[in-house]
């Protein structure tokens, strides 16, 4: 991983020429680098219970209560837009970007 302390700049216009001064990006902390802690959630439905197991970047389904268990046995996700869903405890798990409003509970 290459770390610029100043990989980016500000710029502005100052008598009609371009000026440019180092952004410090770094100055409130770098998004990318927010450790993300590995976590174990229970999804528990009128349905049924889902065990989501979230481990070094990817998401998975490790239990469920589903007769089919097709959710648990679904390849983990990681990127935007993949989702694991269990039709029968009315489950979906969702890979989203942190700028999207987050859900008030887990369905």
């Amino acid at each position: 991983t290459i770390r610029y302390e100043y990989g980016m700049f500000r710029q502005r216009i100052v008598d009609g020429y371009q000026v440019e001064t180092p952004d410090n990006w770094l100055e409130n902390g770098d998004v990318w680098e927010i450790k993300r802690e590995d976590q174990t959630v229970e999804i528990r439905t009128d349905m049924g219970y889902n065990l989501l197991v979230i481990q070094g970047g990817e998401a998975s389904v490790r239990e469920a209560s589903c007769p089919d268990g097709i959710c648990s046995s679904h390849r983990p996700v990681s990127r935007e837009g993949e989702s694991i869903i269990c039709l029968p405890n009315r489950v979906v798990v969702e890979i989203r970007s942190g700028d999207r409003e987050q859900p008030e509970m887990i369905n």
